[in-house]
């Protein structure tokens, strides 16, 4: 691992070994870039997870004018420098660019993109492009947010926020299919407010985790969590075992309240240790 002029570290081994790309739940990472510094972020939990995955990287910039693609090339080449792994720059022309991302996922590809995750009545969940690419596209989206670093970079653990709604069954096939494929052992969570006092609640909870947990395989873990604020919880789980990627089902809008999926979901994204991914409502 090395760390270039401006701070950023650089994943140049590949800390697993090569994992056949076959097999991946992604044909590539796509990172999407605006030139901000803030979503250069995104490009050091992605260049891990390539690492990890064995995938390449391409990064991608949306321009609204023809006349804006050399400069927006040179600008990838120079935020390539920093990962050894991107194997391709696009520069797509359009005014939409949640649009335009979300063809690439509908390629195949796991798209990558910074968020800021901030809270605020009548806004869009994670800001406007962010929550437009997960209504747009069908696959899980990485979220990487303004706290979320690499706190693992093998990527060994993965965790689960379950809730029992659609949102959740359509995930679990996805994060399934990472944890195969990085070798990672997956920990299925739910939070309850009761205090553990009420032992059928608890008993119905940890017997529903518990059939999540053995759905995804033998080396997936299940706990039962309390506490008033779920994503404090998810987020403190998640830290205190060096969790690589939280998947997580939101809804498309926010919503005032912290016992609101779409409050839990964007405080989870806001205060993670590590990248979210993050799968949006069924269209």
């Amino acid at each position: 691992m090395i760390t270039d002029h401006a701070g950023w570290a650089g994943y140049h081994v590949n800390l697993r070994g090569h994992p056949d790309p076959s097999t991946a739940p992604a044909t590539e990472l796509v990172i999407a870039l605006d030139g901000s510094f803030f979503a250069e972020r995104s490009l050091e939990a992605a260049d891990a997870l390539a690492a990890a995955s064995g995938l390449p990287l391409r990064l991608v910039a949306v321009r609204p004018n023809p006349a804006d693609i050399p400069s927006a090339e040179s600008y990838l080449a120079r935020v390539a420098r920093r990962a050894p792994r991107v194997r391709d720059l696009t520069v797509e022309v359009g005014s939409d660019v949640a649009t335009s991302l979300a063809a690439a996922a509908a390629d195949g590809a796991l798209i990558v993109m910074a968020t800021h995750a901030r809270r605020a009545v009548g806004e869009v969940l994670f800001g406007s492009v962010a929550d437009e690419v997960l209504r747009a596209a069908d696959p899980p989206v990485l979220l990487v947010g303004p706290n979320a670093g690499v706190p693992d970079p093998t990527f060994a653990t993965i965790v689960l926020p379950e809730d029992g709604g659609p949102g959740g069954r359509r995930l679990r096939p996805h994060a399934q299919a990472w944890s195969e494929h990085l070798s990672a052992a997956a920990w299925v969570i739910q939070v309850v407010s009761s205090p553990g006092d009420i032992p059928s609640t608890d008993g119905r909870e940890a017997a529903h985790v518990k059939r999540v947990a053995t759905s995804l395989g033998s080396s997936a873990g299940w706990e039962v969590l309390h506490g008033a604020d779920p994503a404090e919880q998810i987020v403190d789980f998640a830290a205190d075992r060096r969790s690589g990627l939280i998947a997580l089902s939101v809804p498309a809008r926010h919503r005032v309240g912290p016992d609101v999926a779409g409050g839990v979901a964007l405080q989870v994204v806001r205060h993670a240790p590590c990248p979210v991914l993050a799968l949006g409502q069924e269209r």
